[in-house]
């Protein structure tokens, strides 16, 4: 029992490292990229964005997989694809050779994205599920900070294969670690329970349950386009815009950023079984709407703006940050769940799509100042949705959670 509680932590933490490291560490590398492959900047946004297009397919297998076939199988699936694509972009001698394989992490990183929250919730106890599922933010924080220190470690060699071929090995691992893990007892439960009247995808957007799609699609599209991945994805090209242009120092600034990611998202851990989520959403929101406005405002001042930045990741990683995960592996009934929140992770994959593709060209067409603008208004309308219509649902059970959308018909 040791044992396989411990491959359940491990698990958390591998893929919630895979599922940021891939995307985040082409920020770094993108300059070597771009001298070998002589990429234009669209180009460039295809390296980034291929990957996300590759989750939006790897969501919706996943969640047909995992409530079929089982967490397990589709967790092992995800930490396959993760391997292969990782380890042949690594051996990638032409451009389109580079997308295709990026295109397979992508599946993965999908895959991972849906069914490992899930897994995480379904195997916590109800005080616990949010500390378990914010562990899976931990990791992806991790796995941003690694990304960085991983750039940094490597800006003189210019080794960009090394950069992604890291995601090969923590894939290897994840594969191995999955022969230890149990399959889910909730899931295994719902299996044994034959005559269990089964909830159709069509139910889901009726009654209850379409408030609970509504909550997780647009709390997941929230998350993307108030301005998290942008500044992930790009966070050297805004601190060149803010002044700091000797780009060792851009990557010492940005690794630095990502220190304070993680201990952001380790405290909210720690807080959020006892805070509760639309709390630390209330609380979160309006401070990333004040951080937004303070960098449009003052972005020409450096010294300011890198302040505004600091405080902007503050206050996402105690709100958007890590509660989306949770609330959208615990709102859906379960017989339905992995198809529910492969559903709300579409939407958000596809937002982050939305935001990174015409990013740096938004900043040319408006400004970084006017983006961030555009940043802050999608926060005051994420803090209105908050405030009329998430419940909370810290201490409850799945199943109570699922009782409350059915009286709310």
């Amino acid at each position: 029992m040791k044992r396989e509680l411990l491959a359940v932590f491990g698990i958390a933490i591998l893929f919630g490292v895979l599922l940021s490291y891939p995307i985040s560490v082409a920020s770094g590398v993108m300059i070597f990229l771009a001298g070998e492959f002589d990429m234009t900047a669209a180009a460039k946004s295809l390296v980034v964005c291929l990957v996300i297009i590759g989750a939006m397919c790897g969501i919706l297998g996943g969640g047909f997989i995992a409530d079929s076939y089982g967490r397990k199988k589709a967790i092992f699936l995800s930490a396959v694809f993760l391997f292969g694509g990782s380890l042949f972009s690594v051996m990638s001698k032409a451009f389109p050779e580079l997308l295709f394989f990026r295109f397979l992490v992508g599946v993965g990183i999908g895959i991972t994205s849906m069914v490992v929250p899930v897994y995480l919730a379904e195997m916590a106890l109800p005080r616990y599920r949010g500390k378990m599922v914010s562990l899976f933010q931990v990791a992806i924080t991790l796995g941003i900070l690694f990304s960085y220190l991983t750039n940094l470690c490597l800006f003189k060699m210019q080794s960009w294969r090394i950069a992604l071929g890291i995601s090969a090995v923590f894939a290897f691992l994840a594969i191995l670690l999955c022969y230890y893990i149990p399959e889910s007892p909730i899931w295994l439960k719902s299996k044994m329970q034959v005559e269990q009247k089964k909830v159709s995808i069509k139910k889901l957007f009726l009654g209850g349950l379409k408030k609970a799609l509504i909550i997780g699609v647009l709390l997941s599209v929230f998350q993307q386009i108030t301005g998290i991945n942008a500044i992930i994805y790009y966070a050297p090209e805004i601190f060149h815009h803010a002044g700091i242009t000797n780009l060792c120092n851009k990557l010492i600034a940005t690794t630095l950023l990502g220190v304070l990611n993680v201990l952001t998202a380790l405290f909210t851990m720690t807080q959020i079984d006892g805070w509760g989520r639309r709390k630390l959403l209330l609380i979160g929101i309006p401070g990333m709407i004040g951080s937004l406005l303070l960098l449009a405002v003052f972005f020409s001042n450096s010294f300011i703006a890198i302040g505004g930045l600091v405080l902007y990741i503050i206050f996402f990683g105690i709100s958007l940050g890590p509660v989306v995960w949770v609330l959208t592996a615990e709102i859906f009934p379960l017989e339905i769940r992995g198809k529910a929140v492969a559903l709300s992770l579409f939407a958000n994959w596809f937002a982050s799509l939305v935001v990174a593709w015409p990013f740096l060209f938004l900043v040319e067409l408006i400004g970084i100042d006017g983006t961030f603008y555009i940043f802050s208004v999608m926060s005051i309308a994420a803090l209105l949705f908050v405030y009329f219509f998430v419940p909370e649902t810290k201490g409850k059970t799945l199943e109570e959670i699922q009782e409350y959308w059915q009286k709310s018909n």
